[in-house]
């Protein structure tokens, strides 16, 4: 009897699910007509108001006790913002609401976009003429407009995460005021400065990284990252992103000075900027063709551990920062070439200068690093 009842109520949140699902498709579809229309009249909303009419009759008839609240993902431009709703009515009119805001941004006569916008929507119409009202596209360009004049009220210290977010929490009410529809900016705002804001940086990031078929130097790549944090994005970005691509920037230091990079990390953001960095070890095979990472480290070491000539030293140490590419075992047989490297160099050094190898300055070793990502050794100057 209990596992009836338990199947019983899988089936229905299924069946609840899918009747969900295919209403916000179907609201979808019909939003996605007005694309192409030169000016959304009021008889559009209106056809569109009769339709949504009946969609949730017949998602009603369906389920047999809506949830007090549930999430949505509803477009707003090129992107996907998430929205709780506690009714079907209220789906509906956020969905409509995106959909003009979307269609308005940016455009000739439509509704601008805010400073620290600019960049983030790249599938923007702007050579068209704005399709929706004129008296919603005022509405909504005064409260953008009056954001602004707060922002420059308060920017003293010039714009940032943390000014931004303090100005859409205390001055809501006024903004709200204006655009009844505000939160939809907020909404996007919150996604921009974490879960957006990464993917978008992510992207900028590697824009200025090497890859399998592009070479990128690591002083190029340095002073790129270096510009992305003089951008406007890195001020709207939450703290936490921001010291991210911060020591990004550190680690690209440590490479060009000889450091092992870590590759166990966390986080979307630091993986793609560490996947990236492998294709700064790159190598060329016999028969032609570039090769990065794991295997061209794997092709560099199996040259050096068998190269007897003085300049190993300083290939192995081109190699020292992607030695944990290598097998673990052949980290080890790496670590123990350079160890022995070393001492042969400075026997060398000794044997010219006459001085004893143990009176010779010794190679430094440092620790690099935080305790979360784990130290790290670097034998070399």
């Amino acid at each position: 009897h209990g596992g009836s009842q338990l199947g019983k109520a899988i089936f229905g949140a299924t069946k609840h699910s899918l009747t969900f699902e295919r209403f916000g498709q179907e609201l979808d579809e019909l939003l996605e007509t007005w694309d192409e229309v030169k000016m959304l009249s009021e008889s559009y909303l209106a056809s569109f108001a009769t339709a949504a009419k009946d969609f949730m009759l017949k998602a009603t008839a369906e389920i047999d006790v809506l949830p007090k609240r549930r999430d949505v993902a509803i477009k707003y431009g090129e992107f996907s913002l998430t929205f709780q709703v506690h009714s079907l009515e209220e789906e509906v009119e956020l969905r409509r609401v995106c959909k003009l805001k979307s269609l308005a941004l940016g455009t000739l006569d439509g509704m601008p976009q805010m400073s620290w916008e600019v960049g983030i929507h790249k599938k923007i119409a702007a050579a068209r003429s704005c399709p929706v009202e004129k008296h919603l596209v005022n509405e909504w360009s005064a409260a953008r407009s009056t954001l602004e004049a707060f922002i420059v009220d308060g920017a003293g210290g010039g714009l940032c995460y943390e000014l931004l977010s303090r100005i859409y929490t205390t001055r809501h009410d006024n903004l709200v005021e204006i655009d009844a529809n505000w939160h939809v900016n907020r909404c996007f705002f919150d996604m921009v400065s974490h879960d957006l804001g990464e993917n978008v940086i992510l992207e900028q990031i590697l824009a200025g990284m090497p890859t399998q078929q592009r070479t990128v130097g690591l002083a190029e790549a340095t002073e790129h990252i270096r510009k992305l944090q003089a951008s406007p994005l890195m001020c709207i970005i939450s703290r936490q992103l921001q010291t991210r691509v911060s020591s990004m920037h550190e680690v690209l230091t440590s490479i060009s000075r000889g450091f092992e990079l870590n590759f166990t990390v966390e986080g979307k953001l630091l993986r793609g900027f560490v996947n990236a960095c492998k294709c700064f070890c790159r190598s060329t095979k016999q028969k032609g063709g570039t090769i990065v990472g794991e295997e061209a480290a794997a092709a560099i070491w199996e040259k050096l551990k068998h190269d007897k000539s003085e300049d190993t030293l300083e290939e192995l140490k081109r190699l020292a920062p992607f030695s944990g590419l290598l097998k673990k075992d052949e980290q080890i047989k790496f670590k123990d070439l350079v160890k022995a490297q070393t001492i042969k160099k400075l026997g060398s050094m000794a044997t010219i200068t006459n001085t004893p190898v143990t009176q010779l300055q010794k190679p430094k070793i440092e620790k690099h690093g935080s305790k979360s990502s784990g130290s790290r050794l670097s034998i070399f100057d």
